[in-house]
């Protein structure tokens, strides 16, 4: 349970700040039994780690999952832990309660969602990332990022592409959350792989690296190629996003593509950059 510090004596206008006692180890909230069945998933091997760290979190203060102790579990949070952070959480704990069978009625903080982002992934830093590669023969790993920016596929689901696939036009997957939906090849994605994809097995996976390798790589290269955006295997995700709508203006296409539920999952994914706004503001406010 939450314990309020007042701090020091005579020092009541400070902000009140809020910690807790650890609980004994929990018996009612079934903590490694959730982590089994999220790895059963296609749930990221990160998202995994993050839903777990937050059931771990709460299971600390409550000893079951109710509406009731979780609102108050929010309210709790929100002077010490980020919007962001909380909704993470809270996320988390709707995972196990319908994985539990739990009634649980939790709405999560509404955030202003910004139209911008600090640093995206350029056509011409993506461009150079690829030629990079493949001047140093890194076939492998130019054939990885051309497939997740050429069809929007989170890194958990590229697992389940293989290079037979690569030769027709779609593929249907189970996406995130037991979702299926359908991914396109594109015919200019097909022909420019087609010297990489010779000598595979139909049945065999494209991508054998595992998700964590995967990012560390792209971090290296960030760092070679002094790519300002943060390169992660979802940034080549929002990229296609980017180019779809650029092309199309056609938000709810750009949403059934990447099997979003909602438009205002979509939307985070076509973010500009900041120095993109700034030029457009300063072109618009001339008065």
């Amino acid at each position: 349970m939450f314990l309020e510090t007042a701090g020091a004596q005579g020092s009541s206008f400070l902000p009140k700040v809020f910690s807790y006692q650890k609980r004994e180890k929990n018996t009612m909230i079934e903590i490694e039994e959730f982590e089994k069945h999220l790895k059963e998933t296609t749930l990221s091997e990160k998202t995994v780690g993050s839903y777990v760290g937050g059931l771990k979190h709460y299971a600390t203060m409550y000893d079951e999952i109710t509406t009731a102790k979780v609102d108050d579990y929010k309210k709790r949070c929100i002077p010490i832990h980020k919007p962001k952070t909380i909704n993470l959480r809270l996320c988390a704990l709707i995972s196990y309660a319908k994985w539990k069978k739990i009634d649980l009625d939790v709405k999560p903080i509404q955030v202003q969602e910004p139209i911008f982002a600090e640093a995206i992934l350029t056509q011409k830093e993506y461009g150079k990332t690829l030629q990079y590669l493949l001047s140093k023969g890194q076939n492998d790993w130019y054939l990885l990022l051309r497939l997740l920016a050429c069809t929007g596929l989170r890194i958990s689901e590229s697992y389940q592409v293989t290079y037979g696939d690569l030769k027709l036009t779609r593929k249907v997957i189970m996406g995130k959350g037991t979702k299926t939906r359908v991914i396109w090849f594109p015919l200019k994605f097909r022909k420019e792989i087609q010297p990489y994809i010779q000598g595979h097995k139909d049945k065999e996976p494209v991508v054998h690296y595992g998700a964590s390798y995967i990012r560390s790589k792209l971090q290296r290269l960030q760092k070679k190629l002094h790519i300002k955006c943060r390169l992660s295997p979802h940034e080549f995700r929002r990229f296609y996003a980017r180019q779809i709508y650029k092309k199309t203006r056609d938000v709810y296409l750009v949403k059934d593509l990447l099997g979003h539920a909602s438009t205002r999952t979509t939307m985070r994914y076509l973010r500009v950059s900041v120095s993109s706004v700034s030029l457009r503001m300063s072109r618009l406010v001339d008065w």
